[in-house]
């Protein structure tokens, strides 16, 4: 029998807000999504995640994912650096995350094609400053932010070249805002320069989500992938693998208490009750 109605029940009756939720270690010193688990179970965790506001990029049709993502995050990491309407340099969060669609994929089975996506997340550095403290204009620091995370994707993108792609498929780069940006914070989310980046707030949603530890690769998020599909597949469980999320909370330049995080909606494939950044 399937359990997501469970799921569901357990949710309306134990989630009206998350105002006394405790943010996990993981996220250490940086805001981060609110959830409430909703349900435990061996190898995966069901949460429910409360509306939040998104600076997300949103790729449709792409045939080379390595360059789309480097495009995507250089598009955010202006933002944040200053390249808004208010000049705002807006603070780091976690986790560093990307949508994938998985629509060409079968409900079981790895895809060569869906491996080599995952890759140009794997270490994305973290530690860089949104907030630089040389003196030049938000401009300046949103073009030398920008700079550094091209420069360290570049190398991913020359690895991935020639390889073959025959799939088209839809990426979003996604950038939580902190809280202060968030429904009853002080702030108003700024205004993108950039017509490419999208500010929305998202409803609320729910998730199959699971997380190991260690620098991620192309390869562990492949295999994390395959072991949560396969353990809902064992409880019976109801989900979705049309689109996937990648998660990474850590800094290349930490080497202890990694978290990554591997995440696939909570409903039925053919449901059209659940909405988020896809």
């Amino acid at each position: 029998m399937k359990t997501f109605a469970l799921v569901l029940i357990a949710a309306l009756l134990g989630l009206a807000s998350c105002d006394d939720w405790e943010k996990p270690e993981w996220c250490r010193d940086h805001d981060c999504p609110k959830f409430k688990v909703v349900n435990s179970a061996d190898g995966y965790e069901t949460r429910t995640y409360e509306p939040a506001t998104w600076a997300y990029v949103k790729m449709k049709g792409v045939r080379h994912p390595d360059e789309a993502v480097m495009e995507g995050f250089a598009h955010l990491f202006k933002y944040i650096n200053g390249d808004n309407e208010a000049g705002d340099n807006i603070p780091m969060t976690v986790p560093v995350a990307h949508n994938m669609s998985l629509h060409h994929r079968r409900r079981h089975g790895a895809n060569h094609q869906a491996h080599r996506m995952m890759a140009p997340t794997a270490g994305l550095p973290l530690d860089v400053d949104p907030l630089m403290s040389f003196e030049t204009s938000p401009a300046e620091r949103a073009e030398e932010a920008a700079k550094g995370v091209i420069s360290w994707l570049k190398g991913l993108v020359e690895r991935g070249r020639g390889r073959r792609r025959e799939r088209e498929i839809d990426i979003t780069v996604k950038f939580f805002l902190p809280y202060a940006y968030q429904e009853g914070g002080d702030k108003e989310a700024p205004k993108p320069k950039s017509d490419e980046v999208k500010v929305q707030e998202f409803p609320e949603w729910t998730a199959h989500v699971r997380s190991f530890d260690g620098f991620p690769s192309a390869h562990s998020f492949m295999e994390n992938y395959r072991e949560l599909v396969d353990a809902l597949e064992d409880d019976d469980q109801d989900y979705s693998n049309d689109w996937a999320v990648f998660s990474i909370y850590n800094g290349p330049t930490e080497l202890e208490n990694r978290h990554n995080e591997v995440l696939l909606p909570a409903f039925d494939k053919d449901s059209k009750h659940q909405k988020t950044v896809a």
